[in-house]
């Protein structure tokens, strides 16, 4: 059985190892890495069916599609279109935090500059590259009209373990503390969490989770509808593709 598919003992493991158990067993060895999102791998070359239905169905970890048994079931999705999902983050840095995933196994925001030898179908880069600005206002758009007291919101993107392009659109309130402070914060608060307090923390919240997905699909079916133009691609809420 590959150590990915082999579920950890959550309550045993001590805090200290929780954050390294995790990534042994989405990264098996450092000759065999696994993408933290969709599982790709050097030796499939391509994401494993089911990782987005699992990303969006779920407020565990990424789960893997073949090991959903026991998890918490939540739909977090937001809209999405060909080439790219959005949904609602599960370690908010505020209430409205907004992730748009890439659905290609793309590593990073300069392998949308054109194809490589070892990245996806060229016709795949020029349709994530072609979407990705209408997405991001989207998803904007989504998150700052979840609430009137959003004053703007902040749009992140940086490789990290998970090494799948995606952007993190986090609303800033007109009473939020200036700069980046509070951000990196709120960050290390969940850094210090391990699996097992994470799962009772999401196990508690379930219902505030899907209140905030249900208001962002409704303002992304409002946002979608409000342009034609913008029916391209598949381009969808959340609510359509139910």
């Amino acid at each position: 059985m590959d150590v990915i598919d082999q579920a950890l003992p959550q309550e045993a493991v001590p805090a200290e190892m929780a954050v390294g158990l995790y990534r042994r067993r989405v990264f098996p060895s450092p000759m065999a890495p696994r993408c933290g999102f969709c599982y790709w791998g050097p030796e499939s070359k391509t994401p494993l069916p089911g990782w987005k239905e699992a990303m969006t169905g779920f407020l565990d970890r990424q789960p893997h599609p073949g090991r959903i048994d026991g998890l918490i079931p939540c739909d977090l999705l937001v809209f999405e279109d060909d080439s790219w999902f959005a949904l609602v983050e599960r370690e908010p840095i505020a209430e409205g935090h907004l992730r748009l995933v890439c659905k290609e196994h793309i590593r990073d925001l300069s392998a949308l500059r054109g194809p490589s030898p070892d990245g996806p179908d060229p016709a795949l880069i020029d349709a994530a590259r072609s979407t990705l600005l209408d997405d991001l206002i989207i998803a904007s758009e989504v998150v700052k009209t979840f609430d009137p007291k959003v004053r703007d919101v902040v749009i992140i993107t940086s490789p990290d373990e998970s090494t799948h392009l995606h952007f993190d659109l986090i609303p800033r309130f007109r009473l939020d503390h200036e700069g980046w402070r509070g951000l990196s914060d709120i960050k290390v608060i969940y850094d210090d969490l391990t699996l097992a307090e994470k799962r009772r923390m999401w196990e508690e919240n379930r219902r505030g989770f899907a209140d905030v997905a249900r208001r962002q699909r409704e303002a992304a079916a409002a946002v979608i509808g409000s342009r034609p133009g913008r029916r391209r691609g598949g381009l969808r809420s959340g609510d359509e593709h139910q």
